[in-house]
């Protein structure tokens, strides 16, 4: 068994460039990804934050757009998933995170059992479990059951682009749709629940 995950800074040739480093040995960058060498970026596993494929490539895409000079948005939410039966997919806080740094939130569980398409396919394991603050922002998510690695995405929009769940809610759903989980436990949220 393996657990955790460190940075692989040895052979990058770091010390001679006076590179600088953390207490945990991540190269330290700032919101534009630099390094404290000039036009020297890092980004991916040697930096700080989840180590994870999408935020590399995520990541490197942002450095070329900054160097051509685009606006890069700096609020980005990570999403991590585990591809398992059933997927399981989360962003953003835990609820035991939100209680212990007491933070209020109001939060909603929907089961894959109260949709139909899950129903109808046999696979109705699961729930998609959404965290807010007062103003019905996400401050985390948690989906487990089959499509949870699809649907994730669509709560990352709204965490990346400080978007409250009334855009989920004033949006059409196709029925019958794995992703109407989503808006069924964004109703909840906003006690107009349908189906549990």
């Amino acid at each position: 068994m393996a657990t955790g995950r460190q940075p692989l800074t040895e052979g990058l040739d770091i010390e001679s460039l006076d590179i600088k480093l953390n207490n945990k040995n991540f190269i330290i960058t700032d919101s534009n990804y630099k390094t404290n060498i000039e036009n020297i970026f890092a980004i991916g596993d040697v930096t700080e934050g989840p180590m994870l494929a999408h935020r590399a490539s995520f990541d490197g895409f942002r450095i070329i757009d900054n160097i051509y000079g685009d606006k890069i948005n700096t609020k980005i939410s990570v999403p991590s998933c585990v591809y398992c039966q059933p997927e399981i997919a989360t962003i953003g806080s835990t609820e035991d995170s939100l209680l212990e740094n007491k933070i209020n939130f109001k939060k909603a569980i929907t089961p894959f059992k109260s949709n139909g398409k899950s129903i109808a396919q046999g696979e109705n394991r699961g729930f998609c479990k959404i965290m807010v603050d007062k103003e019905f922002k996400i401050l985390g998510a948690h989906i487990i059951g089959k499509g949870a690695t699809e649907m994730i995405s669509e709560l990352n929009i709204l965490m990346s682009n400080d978007l409250s769940i009334e855009s989920i809610i004033n949006t059409v759903y196709p029925h019958p749709t794995l992703s109407e989980i989503i808006y069924e436990c964004c109703l909840q949220l906003i006690g107009r629940e349908r189906h549990i």
